[in-house]
Formats: structure tokens, C-alpha cells, sequence
């Protein structure tokens, strides 16, 4: 069910009203209420299914009758929220009670799984301390973004050799976007050799694993390529992008 049973018209209130009444009278511990609290809504339910009948019958419906199912709709459906609040946020209730009280069900968030996948880095061209890369999707070598992933996180390192992990790597930031541009900074020596990692991260923050270092000399156009490990056939996509 989409909606409360309290939250419809008059009529699906009166229908949803009277079976939830009887659910709840019959086993009202089930549900995380007292047996005073059940009569308590049986007492307002059966005012409103009286106040409602005398509404609608053409024989007795006017200013008045119409007057009294309005104040008992207001005082049936708040005590019915109330109620649907201590249900939900009862120990081993289930959607399916739930959905049998005529309540709705909340849609759950879904788990948010850590990327499997090291996104593709390429490195484009050198501007000087300026590095353009891009990254792909190592699957099918796409700029899109595998699903689950939310960004990807950069790092960098200066030096002939890359560092055994990641997190000896600098931090560069965060990117959403697969064309990126990484600058060292100024004073940084000419022609000096860099390396550029990445990783996918969801949308908690959960990082997958680290692509392999690509490397560059800064100031040159000339440009070293290390391939990251890839499924097979995914490097040949790359590479044909990258042609």
C-alpha cells in the first residue's frame, strides 16, 4: 500500500478505520499497544463510522451531520498517526503487518555497496605542471561511471619510482567528472617524472581499489603509460580510445 489508510477519503478511512480497529483489539500486544489503547480507538473509530453514515445518507446529511464527521475524521486520524508511529517503531513488526493494517510501507534504502572495479586513468597531454587525464570505465573503457560509484578520488606522486600504496600517495581531491586536470605545484623541478592513481568511491565515501600509477614528465608531451590491471579485452578498448 502506497498510503495510510487515515490519509484517503472519507470513505476508504471508514473501511480502512474499522479493520485496523479490529487488528488491533484482537492482539494489541502484537502491535505495541496496551488493550486500553485498542478500545481507546474502537471508542473514536465507532463515533466516526456513526458521525460518517449520518454524512452521507441523503435522509440525515446537512450543515450539521457533515459538521460532526468532520471533527470526528480530525480526532480518528490523529489518534491513528499516533498509533501507526508506536507500531512502526515496534521490535519484529513486519511489512506485511504493515500492509495488513492498511499502513504504508517505507521504502528501504538500498545497501550501498564499495566499488570492485580501479577506474582506467590515461594521461591526455602535460601543459607545463599541468597533467590532463582521463578516466574510464575499465569494463568497457566508457566515460561513464560504473553504477554504485558516486566519484572518483585522485592522487598523485612526485619522484622516479610510484609509492607501494595509495595512501603514500598526495591527495589531490575529488572528481565527478572522467576528464580531470591534475597541477602540480609551480616550483615544482621541469621535466620532473609524476605518477596519477585513482579510485572509485560510492556514495558513503567507501573506496574500492586503487588503479595502477600512470606516469608523465612534467613540461613534455611526451608521455609513459603503465596499464592498469584490467579484464580482458578491457586495455584494448582503452588503448583504441586512447589512439
Amino acid at each position: 500500500m502506497n498510503r495510510n489508510f487515515f490519509k484517503s477519503s472519507d470513505a476508504i478511512l471508514a473501511t480502512g478505520s474499522k479493520h485496523f480497529s479490529a487488528l488491533i483489539n484482537a492482539t494489541p500486544n502484537a502491535f505495541g499497544l496496551s488493550p486500553q489503547q485498542a478500545m481507546a480507538y474502537a471508542t473514536l473509530d465507532a463515533a466516526y463510522q456513526t458521525a460518517y453514515a449520518a454524512a452521507v445518507d441523503p435522509g440525515t446529511r446537512g450543515m450539521r451531520t457533515v459538521a460532526g464527521k468532520r471533527s470526528a475524521r480530525r480526532a480518528l486520524v490523529k489518534l491513528a498517526g499516533d498509533y501507526a508511529a508506536i507500531i512502526r517503531h515496534t521490535a519484529g513488526i513486519t511489512d506485511q503487518q504493515l500492509i495488513d493494517l492498511g499502513l504504508s510501507v517505507h521504502k528501504k534504502n538500498a545497501p550501498k555497496p564499495v566499488p570492485t572495479l580501479s577506474p582506467l586513468v590515461l594521461i591526455r597531454s602535460v601543459n607545463a605542471n599541468q597533467v590532463n587525464i582521463e578516466i574510464l570505465n575499465p569494463l568497457n573503457g566508457n566515460r561513464a561511471k560504473p553504477p554504485g560509484v558516486a566519484a572518483i578520488v585522485l592522487f598523485s606522486h612526485l619522484g622516479s619510482t610510484p609509492p607501494g600504496h595509495q595512501t603514500q600517495m598526495r591527495f589531490e581531491g575529488l572528481a565527478t567528472r572522467s576528464k580531470v586536470e591534475v597541477e602540480f605545484p609551480a616550483n615544482t623541478e621541469p621535466f620532473a617524472q609524476v605518477w596519477i592513481s585513482a579510485t572509485y568511491v560510492n556514495q558513503r565515501g567507501k573506496a574500492g581499489p586503487g588503479s595502477s600509477p600512470v606516469t608523465t614528465n612534467l613540461g613534455t608531451w611526451a608521455v609513459q603509460r603503465v596499464e592498469a590491471d584490467l579484464p580482458t579485452g578491457a586495455s584494448t578498448v582503452a588503448t583504441q580510445r586512447a589512439a
